[in-house]
């Protein structure tokens, strides 16, 4: 199905790219999209259990090829784009193959339409990504990135202001039935104001996010027992320059109910310090803190700060221990020091040491005796490259390291029902090639 539109579309596209109308058309463009990426994990998101027998390496290669149709009319008046993409790990489909076994996809399809010089509606499935990417984010780094299904109202004048929100149901319904998608958000609304001064940005957010539950065990359920638990993060981002140095400060604060209707009272903060050499080497301090739940915390309370939809691979670490994949949400929490070293290399070349030192803000009572997980999480080194060959090739990779405190050990050891090893170095490599080549791209005038 998704194959036969795909072919109907670009033959779409071959007859309007040939067509004389194009030249009243301000820009149009065809991107590619292809980076195939080997990965070596001993202890990626997990450290290595203690049984030897289930202690082996894996390796993989996983593929995204991404192509783009861009659209813009020549009064800048109505924008469209919409991207397929095929997502897949190389031998899972077999060689001599007749069906796409459901890789092939519209990961982008959304139209944009202006009011007037500064405002727009902008409406279809799309990424979200503001700031940082800590709230929200396209997680690019996953092969599959991350869009939503939404509209959003945009003003850009004396200031930047995005009102934006969704609705969601996995069906066409004669009537109400349960979300089938969940935990997947049932609404979301969202509110972005930025402003840039000469040396100075700041950045406001708004997130409410709506989780649908059954409120009863009885498999017998009504509408009625259809609920949707509310969540708000509101906070911000505000960055200064001065002179070599860029200051940025993020701090985020969460209430509401979670999913199974609890308080939630929760908070992030991040300061970050970034200086620069000459252009050639950059070295950052910071520090993040992420509330967690302690063993004193009520039954009915929350105190795990949640990122959301953030690009939560790129914060915390790359081995992707903590918010990424489920993986420690709703934990005791995070304290992350760390110290980034950049290097430039002539025009092509980049290398990054990153040092991360890991601790929790609570600890998790471990067993009926009452015993407590160490504060202890442990100690990170990331070390990548990059390579850039042409405009559109580019050669990335790295090698890290995590060495685990007892902390980690006792979570994971509760969550996962393994026996981690605590002297065992964890350890996860990878090497990507990102080919982006424009394929069309034409900027058409009136005649």
């Amino acid at each position: 199905m998704t194959r036969n539109l795909m072919r109907e579309t670009l033959l779409l596209l071959l007859i309007l790219l040939s067509s004389p109308l194009f030249v009243y058309a301000q820009e149009y463009k065809v991107d590619a999209d292809i980076r195939p990426r080997y990965e070596y994990r001993r202890g990626f998101g997990q450290p290595r259990p203690v049984d030897d027998n289930i202690d082996m390496a894996d390796n993989f290669i996983s593929q995204r090829t991404r192509l783009k149709f861009y659209y813009k009319d020549k009064e800048e008046l109505i924008e469209v784009k919409f991207a397929f993409q095929d997502v897949r790990t190389w031998g899972a489909t077999p060689t001599l193959n007749n069906t796409d076994n459901g890789n092939l996809h519209l990961y982008e399809g959304w139209a944009k339409f202006a009011f007037g010089e500064t405002t727009a509606l902008k409406i279809g499935r799309q990424e979200l990504k503001y700031d940082d990417d800590r709230i929200l984010g396209n997680v690019d780094w996953a092969q599959q990135g991350l869009v939503h299904d939404a509209a959003i109202f945009m003003y850009d004048g004396l200031f930047k202001l995005h009102a934006g929100g969704t609705y969601q149901s996995d069906r066409e319904n004669l009537f109400r039935q349960p979300y089938a998608l969940s935990p997947n958000y049932k609404t979301l609304q969202f509110l972005w104001l930025n402003k840039s001064f000469e040396n100075f940005k700041l950045s406001l957010l708004f997130l409410n996010n709506g989780l649908e539950q059954i409120d009863t065990d009885d498999p017998d359920f009504t509408a009625d027992d259809l609920k949707i638990r509310y969540s708000q993060t509101m906070g911000g981002r505000a960055v200064f320059s001065i002179a070599v140095l860029d200051v940025a400060l993020n701090g985020y604060y969460q209430t509401g109910q979670d999913g199974s209707n609890r308080d939630i009272n929760a908070y992030n903060v991040m300061l970050e310090v970034k200086g620069k050499i000459q252009g050639l080497v950059d070295l950052t301090l910071g520090a993040e803190l992420l509330s967690g739940n302690d063993d004193d915390t009520a039954a009915d309370e929350n105190e795990a700060f949640n990122p959301f939809y953030g690009t939560n691979h790129k914060f915390n670490g790359f081995m992707d221990y903590f918010y990424v994949g489920g993986r420690h949400q709703g934990s005791v929490g995070l304290q992350d020091y760390y110290a980034k070293l950049g290097f430039n290399i002539g025009k092509n070349w980049r290398v990054n040491a990153d040092y991360h030192f890991f601790s929790s803000m609570g600890r998790q009572v471990l067993n009926l005796v009452g015993d407590l997980s160490d504060r202890s999480l442990g100690q990170e080194l990331d070390l990548t490259a990059s390579f850039k060959l042409y405009d559109h090739v580019k050669f990335d990779g790295g090698f890290s390291f995590l060495f685990p405190q007892d902390g980690i050990i006792d979570l994971r050891d509760l969550s996962t029902g393994t026996a981690r090893d605590r002297d065992k170095i964890n350890q996860w490599g990878w090497v990507r090639v990102i080919i982006n080549p424009t394929i069309f791209s034409k900027k058409g005038e009136q005649n």
